[in-house]
């Protein structure tokens, strides 16, 4: 996985701070603007330890 990617997940729920939350791999990924049960599309924007950053892509 590397910035600038992208994919299609689920959100399959939502973190504390109100991110989407999907998993890539395993590698769990945080979705802002995303709600929990959607199918989007997303751009990686930011690669922490042990996991991921992500904001939709319209």
């Amino acid at each position: 996985m590397e910035i600038g990617e992208e994919f299609e997940v689920d959100i399959i729920d939502m973190s504390p701070n109100g991110e989407g939350v999907a998993k890539i791999k395993g590698f769990p990924v945080f979705i802002k603007n995303a709600k929990a049960n959607e199918h989007v599309k997303i751009r990686i924007t930011s690669l922490i330890s042990g996991c991921a950053d992500a904001e939709v892509v319209p």
